[in-house]
């Protein structure tokens, strides 16, 4: 959310809502360009959350200038390749990392669990940076600055707001009002990976 400041006048201060992989690789961007910001996350602490993730080239690309790529690779797994089976070992379908870069090419996916991500990117940031069982509740805009109000009454100032808060997010509402989520097309399957020797 940008406050309607003057072009020239440089963020002070940012507030993130949500403590998820986009806000903490957030802070994690906007500490390295020098910006003094805080994130807000609604749950008592980072939990076991979610399955596992490929994370692309792109992405790899990010975190290598993160500085969090070294301690990523040692969390996850480089894939080769990759299949759909059924339970009893009956491989549907499969794909080649060859297939999907180009010849030559240094790109890599990483294979790791989500909430081992969350944690590498949330031990990257100093301790008191993410402050957890904080849940937004409103926000309020002034010429200057932007407020956030959390479930306990207390308010915390600053010049910018990130909404990275989730399918839920309340600076989504704020600014869109309220809306039912809409269905983009895309189905997405959950299921367990098996790692194959050799």
């Amino acid at each position: 959310m940008n406050r309607k400041t003057n072009n020239e006048r440089k963020p002070q201060k940012i507030l993130i809502a949500g403590g998820g992989i986009g806000g903490l690789t957030i802070a994690i961007a906007l500490r390295e360009a020098g910006f003094d910001c805080t994130l807000f996350e609604k749950t008592p602490t980072l939990s076991e959350v979610g399955a596992g993730i490929t994370i692309w080239e792109n992405a790899l690309k990010v975190f290598r200038e993160l500085g969090v790529y070294d301690l990523l690779s040692t969390h996850g797994m480089f894939l080769q390749k990759g299949t759909l089976g059924t339970y009893d070992g009956k491989i549907l379908s499969g794909i080649g990392i060859d297939t999907i870069v180009e010849k030559n090419s240094k790109a890599q996916l990483l294979g790791i669990h989500r909430a081992e991500l969350q944690q590498v990117l949330y031990k990257a940031l100093p301790n008191d940076l993410v402050r957890f069982n904080s849940p937004i509740v409103n926000i309020q805009e002034e010429e200057t600055k932007i407020t956030i109000i959390l479930k306990d009454g207390s308010k915390e100032s600053g010049d910018l707001l990130v909404g990275a808060d989730g399918i839920h997010s309340v600076v989504r509402k704020y600014l869109l009002g309220p809306a039912p989520p809409r269905y983009s097309g895309y189905t997405c399957w959950r299921g367990i990976g098996k790692i194959f020797e050799g």
